[in-house]
């Protein structure tokens, strides 16, 4: 079966030979005027320039050309075997089996997705990731490792403990910057792939609306979920509702970051002054001049949840329109 990677690289193989036919990922909105031709069960699809001579003839021979490229199983090894399965559609899972992936069917498991910030990162990860028995650490790609969690033993609460400590332990000892997706717990093998989906639309969704670094379950991205679906100029327009030319002299990386803890210590004075190393009446006093700058006060749930939504739309807006 083929997968993501090997997908790319023949877009890849068929771009450097001139051809005019090209490979369309899942998502990606297809050509004005093209003939497409799509690879079942996968959901990826050839394209081709309906004025291109002899389209269809071109896309028959191109779907020839991937069917031939494909290795068989007999070569791959245990690894690349996995990573195929994992980036195999939903429907597709059912032709693999347990036993084929090393693997006992009943333990509950999730998949985690763990990123690097570089392309140096994936044989660091492979190589300093600690697993225990029954479990699964692959390379994925030149920055990024799949790590397939074991839940027999403990529950989504603990493995997102131990993903917070293998930020902490590889960007302190390691110096290596590592951002987390955590896909939700599956109890059979066969709905892995939909764990691992979930991984990597977690780190896409925690890197574009709170930046790289940290740890983001998929279960708990709810609000970044849906404001994925919202047209990044929207996003943008809202965003620039909170940053106002009077607000951004205010908001500077302290202000923004005494609002972050305040929001995740559930508005709490007394927890968040304690963690951020300051007295009652200075978080006091900050949360009065973004008052001030904003017309939200944090301490009221209404205007907190309305600040963290256009902070969270600001951050997006970021990176997308740099």
């Amino acid at each position: 079966m083929h997968d993501a990677q090997w997908f790319s690289r023949m877009a890849q193989r068929l771009k450097s030979a001139g051809s005019p036919v090209s490979l369309i990922p899942p998502g990606q909105a297809v050509p004005e005027g093209a003939l497409l031709k799509t690879l079942h069960p996968y959901s990826w699809q050839l394209s081709v320039p309906a004025a291109e001579p002899g389209a269809k003839a071109l896309l028959e021979v191109a779907a020839a050309f991937l069917a031939a490229d494909e290795p068989g199983p007999a070569t791959l090894s245990p690894g690349e075997r996995f990573l195929r399965f994992l980036s195999l559609p939903e429907n597709a899972a059912e032709a693999y089996s347990p036993a084929d992936l090393g693997l006992r069917e009943n333990d509950p498991r999730c998949v985690m997705l763990l990123k690097g910030a570089d392309s140096q990162s994936g044989s660091l990860l492979a190589e300093e990731t600690p697993v225990v028995a029954g479990e699964i650490l692959i390379p994925y790609g030149e920055d990024s490792a799949i790590l397939v969690k074991n839940l027999k033993l403990s529950d989504e609460d603990e493995v997102a403990e131990y993903a917070q400590a293998l930020v902490e332990t590889m960007t302190q000892e390691v110096g290596l910057p590592l951002t987390i997706g955590i896909g939700t717990k599956r109890e059979t093998v066969r709905e892995l792939p939909a764990s691992f989906r979930e991984a990597v639309s977690a780190v896409q969704l925690g890197q574009t609306f709170h930046g790289s670094g940290g740890v983001y379950r998929y279960d708990r991205l709810l609000l970044e979920r849906f404001l994925s679906e919202v047209p990044p100029e929207t996003r943008a327009r809202c965003g620039a509702l909170l940053f106002s030319p009077s607000a951004e002299r205010v908001m500077n990386d302290e202000m923004l970051d005494t609002a972050r803890h305040f929001l995740e210590n559930d508005l709490n004075v007394a927890d968040t002054a304690r963690q951020l190393y300051i007295h009652r009446n200075t978080l006091l006093y900050r949360l009065e001049k973004l008052e001030k700058a904003t017309g939200l006060d944090l301490r009221r749930f209404d205007d907190a949840m309305t600040f963290r939504l256009l902070l969270l739309c600001r951050n997006a807006a970021q990176k997308e329109f740099l």
